[in-house]
């Protein structure tokens, strides 16, 4: 009995051991990020968004007490907005009647103007009239002496009729020496305009130049054409990082994403065009598919649509996957693959495994083990069968195809749906053809396109039955994914503010407030964070939420990053003296490991409070929030 006692206490003993072994795991695998630039310890009004209320008679001017009204229930300190010369001056004279009444207005709400200065004045570009323009903002600082900071014209960069980029540079720096001045005298600061390329010829040719001397805020807009904020905003501070004074403030005065585009042909493709493609090769509802867990974050938001158990793997599982049980896998979100795992998965189809390549050309790159990326020879298509015609090979004249394609065709099996593909324009289709099937093997199209005498396939599946005996159900679309659902925008909101502050910027500024209209072709329509009607959209409540949860005066976030299972942890501590875990994924779902006392708190990203079972979180890509006391 003594005996059985010991090798029992023995086993609870073993048994807590591995309990500790297992939380220290999973807390110690995260590693420190480095800030991009040296932020102040503590934020100091971090916190803007965009919206268009100096515009009489247009957008939010006549709705600015309720744009007010949101912005303060946001908890947002500024707002930007233009300066139009074309509201102060009339018949040569200085008129500021409409800008007086919303100075008011926002001095009642106590959010502040962040004015954005026109490129001209009544119709004369800066530069071309330096002593005109000078004395346009010295009239405006006077007017308005409250607000701190003069954003100096808006992305400067995109002017397209006023020499090339470096003519341009110049002539902007020749106004900020001036604007410099003025702006200095009345102890204000000088926010450099935001630049649409942030590590564009302008930019470059500004800094070289000395242009740095002359502004006190850097500044530039981040948009990402759908990529997660980690990713564009990581490129765009470390490709400025190398010339910029890491002291010195470094703005984003807009970044965001929008909701509505022209083309939904991959929502289309995801959540129409595969499932009937997935259950003519067999793979019906609740059978089991392998994702590569570094897929696309759109591409995961449309799988969780699915019917099919989804099960995220990585690379170095691909050979223990079994076809009979898994009977799909997507290995790439596009482009890129690790080829040093391509003989795996090419064992995977020849037992009968269904791969399916969602974007462009698979295995175009391959990334190697220290992560570069570098391009592959086609073998690797051409051991799947897979031959394409690109417009700028010699055998693609005698394929008699077009290089943008003109004609669209469906197979009518799949008739009845929707197919929004439409060609770019530039070369970007991508055919194809089964020059290299072996006998056996069979190319079904999907989707079709050419022009009115031939067409060939952009989506459809290879059957194999050669030494293959699998499927493959290719898309080559290759386009910018631009558009998000409502539910992403909104956790990429949260993120981008505690990525971006974590990295040193030291104000956001949020594109934009309101939707603009309601036409579903304009982009500049579904940017907003509430509606045209002013209904809060969920990414108002996660904007709300973040304001609440890492107020003005908390510590900068320290950021760090478990590189095993992609979780990013964010923390900082708040005026209240509580402290604030914040933790997301960009992949696929994963559970984390919190010591949890009975006084803290867990919310999700729109701030609902959630309960937390065994100390476990399950991480996704909405920002988890615990609050505890220090």
């Amino acid at each position: 009995m003594q005996e059985l006692r010991v090798s029992y206490m023995k086993r609870i003993f073993l048994i807590a051991f591995l309990c500790l072994l297992y939380v220290c795991e999973t807390t110690a695998q995260f590693a420190e990020v480095t800030p991009t630039f040296e932020g102040s310890t503590k934020l100091d009004k971090p916190y803007g968004i965009c919206a268009h209320v100096t515009f009489p008679g247009r957008e939010n001017y006549d709705a600015r007490i309720k744009t007010l009204e949101l912005a303060s229930d946001i908890g947002v300190n500024f707002i930007r907005s233009d300066m139009l010369s074309t509201l102060f001056y009339k018949n040569g004279m200085f008129n500021s009647k409409t800008v007086d009444v919303l100075a008011n207005d926002f001095k009642t709400h106590n959010i502040s103007l962040l004015p954005l200065l026109d490129r001209h004045v009544v119709g004369v570009y800066g530069w071309r009239d330096v002593s005109l323009y000078t004395r346009y903002v010295d009239s405006l600082i006077t007017r308005y002496p409250q607000y701190d900071y003069w954003e100096v014209m808006n992305e400067v960069d995109l002017i397209s009729n006023e020499g090339t980029q470096e003519d341009l540079a110049l002539k902007y720096l020749s106004v900020i020496k001036e604007v410099c001045k003025v702006v200095h005298k009345h102890g204000k600061k000088v926010v450099f305009g935001g630049i649409a390329r942030a590590n564009g010829t302008l930019a470059k040719t500004f800094l070289e130049n000395g242009g740095a001397e002359y502004i006190d805020v850097y500044n530039f807009h981040s948009y990402s054409s759908g990529v997660s904020p980690e990713s564009f905003l990581y490129s765009d501070l470390n490709q400025l990082s190398s010339r910029l004074d890491r002291t010195k403030e470094v703005w984003v005065t807009e970044t965001g994403y929008h909701t509505e585009e022209p083309s939904r042909y991959m929502s289309q493709f995801f959540c129409n065009i595969l499932p009937r493609a997935l259950s003519k090769v067999n793979v019906n509802e609740g059978d089991t598919i392998a994702v590569i867990k570094n897929i696309n974050e759109q591409f995961i938001g449309y799988l969780s649509t699915y019917k099919y158990h989804v099960r995220y793997i990585d690379f170095d599982e691909i050979d223990k996957l079994d076809a009979k049980h898994i009977r799909a896998l997507i290995p790439c979100d596009g482009e890129k693959f690790p080829i040093r795992f391509y003989s795996k998965l090419l064992s995977y189809v020849r037992d009968g495994g269904t791969i399916i390549l969602p974007y462009g050309v698979p295995f175009y790159y391959d990334v190697t083990s220290d992560g570069k990326v570098v391009q592959c020879s086609g073998e690797y298509r051409n051991k799947l069968r897979m031959f394409f015609e690109f417009w700028w090979e010699a055998s693609f004249k005698s394929s008699g195809l077009p290089k943008n394609p003109t004609v669209v065709v469906k197979n009518p099996d799949y008739a009845d749906l929707k197919c929004s593909w439409v060609s770019n324009g530039d070369g970007t289709t991508r055919y194809v053809s089964g020059r290299f099937l072996k006998d056996g093997d069979s190319l079904e199209p999907i989707i079709s396109v050419g022009d009115s005498s031939v067409q060939a396939p952009i989506c459809g599946i290879i059957h194999y039955g050669s030494d293959l005996k699998g499927k493959c159900i290719f898309n080559t679309y290759l386009g910018e994914i631009y558009s998000v659902s409502e539910i992403l925008k909104a956790k990429r909101l949260s993120r981008s503010y505690i990525y971006g502050l974590s990295m040193g910027l030291s104000k956001i500024f949020w594109y934009e407030l309101r939707n603009g209209g309601t036409n579903k072709y304009e982009p500049e329509h579904h940017f907003g964070i509430v509606d045209i009607d002013n209904s809060p959209l969920p990414a108002y409540e996660a904007y709300k939420n973040i304001v609440k949860m890492m107020p003005d005066g908390s510590t900068r976030p320290e950021l760090n990053y478990d590189n095993n299972r992609k979780v990013y942890k964010a923390s900082w501590k708040r005026p209240d003296k509580k402290v604030v875990d914040a933790y997301w994924t960009t992949q696929s779902e994963v559970k984390i490991a919190i010591k949890k006392k009975r006084s803290t708190k867990v919310y999700d990203y729109v701030g609902n409070e959630i309960s937390v079972r065994n100390n476990m979180l399950d991480i996704d890509n909405g920002v988890v929030y615990v609050v505890r006391r220090r």
